[in-house]
């Protein structure tokens, strides 16, 4: 019998009762079935293709390997939410109250009293502004003082450069911030990579990832806003084989992203064991040009797809923002929560 592994993170580690990777694994679906609701009070999908005889080929030792070998025979979606928009400032003034909600739960919940957050690049920032910053409603419930701030990639470059995640979000949030209301001075913890080390040259690229993992909160991040790209990645986590390094890393927590399809070339990007250790994930997406990945994502399922593979690996915490025109491809309306 197979059965998935309740102290896993990665939905896709199993467990069974021989050890020789070799051996066909009869799969015990009203078990599975029954792990995937006791680790989540919502519906769990379970979507077959083929029988259910499962030949674990997997190499050991290779994070998501063994849900990947399995995946022409069996996919499991827990409890991804997608909630879609047909109007862009409605959307963002709902990204903006999930937010707000996580903030309030992390403060409730720490000690500390702080809010961890990692985001992404991109259009993302300007969702952010829209939403906590010119929403006068929402930014008056942002607890700017309580937050911590980091960025799930990065491009290295100077962080004024126009290329710099940093550099978007400061333009977009940051500085907008410091001269609205009663906000003033009272900004967040913004964690920003090491730009001396970027002047140094390409060979202090791994010093500025292993310093910014060092920099991480230990406990893990109360949230992450991620972006999609049209190809399917987040993060700087690009699919292919070219990049497979980055989806195999299980010691890292941050990992050089070398020769990058999209320019520039070097980034440092976040690796699954972060994502994994996070207590929420929040996508967004919109646009005609993201049609095709979304319905590769949510249709195909195709795990290959670093997004997707977040999606089945981690689903029970993972919402996606998203417009008509985004979403206009997809054919399974089940995975919408508002419809």
């Amino acid at each position: 019998m197979v059965k998935v592994s309740p102290e896993s993170q990665a939905l896709g580690t199993v467990s069974g009762s021989s050890s020789h990777h070799s051996e066909a694994l009869l799969m015990d679906l009203t078990a599975l079935e029954q792990c995937l609701v006791t680790r989540s009070s919502t519906r769990a999908v379970l979507i077959g293709r083929g029988n259910w005889d499962i030949k674990s080929t997997a190499p050991a030792g290779r994070p998501g390997a063994v849900f990947s070998s399995y995946i022409d025979r069996l996919q499991v979606l827990l409890m991804v939410e997608v909630y879609k928009y047909s109007e862009k400032q409605v959307l963002a003034r709902k990204v903006g109250e999930f937010i707000v909600e996580c903030q309030e739960r992390a403060l409730a919940a720490d000690g500390n009293s702080t809010f961890t957050v990692a985001i992404s690049g991109g259009s993302l920032v300007n969702v952010l502004r829209a939403s906590l910053v010119d929403d006068d409603e929402l930014s008056a419930k942002v607890k700017w003082s309580k937050w911590q701030i980091y960025f799930c990639d990065e491009r290295l470059v100077p962080l004024d450069d126009p290329q710099s995640n940093y550099g978007a979000f400061k333009t977009a949030v940051l500085d907008p911030l410091s001269h609205h209301g009663d906000h003033l001075n009272l900004g967040p913890t913004v964690y920003a990579i090491n730009e001396a080390l970027v002047q140094q040259g390409s060979h202090q690229n791994e010093k500025i990832a292993e310093e910014y993992a060092s920099l991480l909160p230990a406990a893990g991040f109360d949230l992450l806003l991620l972006g999609c790209g049209p190809d399917g990645h987040t993060c700087s986590l690009f699919p292919g084989d070219a990049h497979r390094y980055l989806l195999e890393e299980t010691s890292k927590t941050v990992a050089w992203c070398r020769d990058s399809p999209k320019p520039p070339s070097d980034r440092i990007t976040f690796t699954l064991p972060v994502i994994a250790r996070s207590r929420n994930i929040a996508f967004v997406a919109e646009g005609s040009s993201k049609q095709q990945i979304m319905h590769k994502i949510f249709d195909d399922r195709n795990v290959s797809l670093p997004t997707a593979l977040i999606n089945a690996s981690y689903g029970e915490k993972v919402r996606w923002y998203v417009d008509d025109d985004a979403f206009a491809r997809v054919a399974d309306s089940s995975v919408l929560a508002n419809r």
